[in-house]
C-alpha cells in the first residue's frame, strides 16, 4: 500500500495533466489514486502502521473507508479508496492555489485575445506556467507578429510595450508559440529568432588590418586597421590579396608586414563570421588556430567554404616544440574530414592527449620566422 509521500508524487505527477484539463475543459474529478489495498492475510501490525500512516499523512485526499471481516484480525475497519473529490482539493492539496489562479487568468485572456494559441496552450501548460509573471508581454509580442509580419526591424524598435531585452530573454517561448500561430508566409528558414521570423539581424562586424601600405590604398582604406560590418567587407573588391587569419587580436596586431597582405581577426568564430566573404576564394589564405580540437573545427569548416585556405603553425612540430605551454583541451568531435594528413598528425595527438595550445603562447620570433617562411 502506498504512503500519503508515494500518492503525493503522484499527485504532483498529475498537475500538468489536470492543467491541460483547464485548457480543454475536461473534468478529472473525482481523481482517483492507485494506492494498492492493504493486504489482510499481512502482519497485523504492519497492516495497523499501514494504516495509520495513510490517515495520519493526510495532506488533503478523501479516503473512502470499509469494514471487513477476516479470519485472521476479525472485522477491521480499512481504506477502499483514494481520491480527490475536487479541483478544490486537488490544488489545496498540492499547495498550488496562486499557481492556479494565475494559470486560469492567463488562459482566459490567452483565448480572448489570441484564438489561434487554443491548441499551443494545451499542450504546453508547463511554459504557461514558467512563463506567468510575463505571459502580457508574451501576448503582446505574438499579437504585434500578426498584425505586422515580419517587420525587418531591431528588437530594439518594436514598437511593444515591453522592455528592450524581453524578446532575448523569452525567445525560446516566443518562438515556440510563434511557430504555431503565424501563417507559413510570415516565417523564413534561418537558425536565428531573427531570420526565422523577419527581424533586422545585429550585423557583425569584420576587424582588420593591412600589412602592405598598398593594400590600404589600392582598396580606399582610410586607416591600416580598421572594422567594417559584414556585408560591407564582403562587397570590397579585393581579389588577390594575401589573407592571414587569425582568432586572437593581440597576434593581429603584432603581424609582420606581407607583401599585399590584408589580416582578418577571426575573433575565436571565423568559419561562422567570413563564410560570407566570397573573394577570399580568389586570394592566397592562411590560417593560423590555436592547436586544439575546436581550432582544428574552425580550420574545417572555413576549408568546407573557401578550399583555397592553408594552415601555418597547427602542426605537430609546433605542438612538440611549445609543448611545455600546452594546457588542457575541450572535446569538440569527430575528426574533420578535410584536414590534411599534416593537420590530421596535430589533430590526433590533441584528441588524444587531450591538449590545447593556445596560438598566443607561441613566441612572437618563431611565429614571424614561420609566417615568412610560408609566405615565401
Amino acid at each position: 500500500m502506498l504512503t500519503s509521500t508515494d500518492i503525493q508524487q503522484l499527485a504532483e505527477r498529475k498537475y500538468q495533466e489536470f492543467l491541460r484539463s483547464l485548457v480543454i475543459g475536461e473534468d478529472l474529478f473525482p481523481l482517483r489514486v492507485r494506492f494498492g489495498r492493504p493486504n489482510v492475510t499481512d502482519d497485523f501490525a504492519k497492516l495497523k502502521r499501514e494504516i495509520t500512516e495513510l490517515a495520519g499523512g493526510n495532506f488533503g485526499y478523501t479516503i473512502e473507508w470499509e469494514e471487513r471481516n477476516t479470519r485472521r484480525w476479525g472485522t477491521q475497519t480499512i481504506p477502499s479508496q483514494v481520491r480527490f473529490d475536487t479541483p478544490e482539493q486537488f490544488i489545496t492539496a498540492l499547495g498550488k492555489g496562486r499557481e492556479v489562479e494565475q494559470f486560469r487568468k492567463n488562459i482566459a485572456i490567452s483565448v480572448a485575445r489570441i484564438p489561434q494559441l487554443n491548441v499551443w496552450l494545451a499542450s504546453h501548460v508547463k511554459w504557461v506556467v514558467e512563463f506567468a509573471s510575463v505571459w502580457e508581454g508574451m501576448l503582446a509580442v505574438c499579437e504585434y507578429f500578426l498584425t505586422h509580419p515580419r517587420p525587418r526591424l531591431y528588437t530594439r524598435q518594436l514598437p511593444i510595450p515591453v522592455h528592450t531585452k524581453f524578446i532575448a530573454e523569452n525567445r525560446q517561448g516566443l518562438a515556440s508559440m510563434l511557430e504555431h500561430i503565424l501563417p507559413a508566409e510570415s516565417k523564413a528558414g534561418g537558425s536565428t529568432f531573427e531570420e526565422r521570423f523577419g527581424l533586422k539581424p545585429l550585423e557583425p562586424s569584420v576587424r582588420f588590418r593591412s600589412l602592405d601600405a598598398a593594400v590600404q590604398s589600392n582598396c580606399g582604406f582610410s586607416h591600416d586597421r580598421m572594422s567594417l560590418p559584414l556585408g560591407t567587407f564582403a562587397a570590397l573588391k579585393s581579389e588577390g590579396l594575401t589573407i592571414v587569419i587569425t582568432e586572437n587580436l593581440m597576434n593581429l596586431e603584432c603581424l609582420p608586414a606581407i607583401p599585399n597582405g590584408l589580416a582578418i581577426w577571426g575573433q575565436g568564430n571565423a568559419a561562422e563570421l567570413l563564410h560570407k566573404v566570397a573573394w577570399l576564394s580568389d586570394c592566397k589564405v592562411h590560417y593560423w588556430g590555436d592547436i586544439d580540437e575546436h581550432g582544428f573545427h574552425i580550420l574545417a569548416r572555413l576549408r568546407s567554404r573557401f578550399p583555397n585556405i592553408q594552415s601555418f603553425m597547427m602542426d605537430l612540430a609546433t605542438l612538440e616544440r611549445f609543448r611545455d605551454w600546452a594546457g588542457a583541451g575541450e572535446k569538440a568531435g569527430i575528426a574533420p574530414a578535410n584536414l590534411t594528413a599534416v593537420e590530421s598528425a596535430a589533430f590526433k595527438l590533441v584528441e588524444r592527449e587531450n591538449l590545447r595550445l593556445e596560438q598566443e603562447k607561441i613566441p612572437q620570433e618563431y611565429s614571424v620566422a614561420l609566417l615568412a617562411k610560408v609566405i615565401s
